[in-house]
């Protein structure tokens, strides 16, 4: 999924920043788009803001809820996350404070849908 969105991404011009756990791969991200790529030890914010220290503007999360605080981190305000993924395989939070995990004037979303949902996407979400 991620390589499928570095590349869309990409071919409508967006820089495409990708993580992984494993460098070994940071090569077949690049061919698929990715401009940067993020080596994931369990936190990326601080990586990503290193690079774009007012944070990015969209964030498409992947793995889940074991992730998806540190991903709100990355974002820059008026910036967006989408969580759409569970490859964390943990669907919930133990204890959720929307208002200290969700940063100032970052949106919040979430994508479950099938294919026909996806096609009815516009393109600016997540370009």
């Amino acid at each position: 999924m991620g390589l499928a969105a570095a590349a869309i991404a990409k071919g409508y011009g967006a820089w495409v920043g990708a993580t992984t756990r494993n460098p070994e791969r940071g090569p077949l991200l690049r061919r698929n788009g990715a401009d940067q790529v993020f080596v994931d030890g369990g936190s990326i914010a601080e990586a990503v803001r290193r690079v774009f220290p007012d944070g990015v503007d969209k964030v498409l999360e992947l793995v889940g809820t074991v992730s998806l605080l540190d991903s709100l981190r990355s974002a820059k305000e008026g910036g967006i996350v989408c969580k759409t993924g569970v490859v964390g395989n943990k669907w919930g939070f133990d204890e959720f404070r929307p208002m200290e995990a969700i940063p100032t004037a970052v949106c919040l979303m979430v994508y479950g849908g099938d294919a026909e949902d996806f096609m009815r996407t516009p393109a600016r979400l997540w370009c």
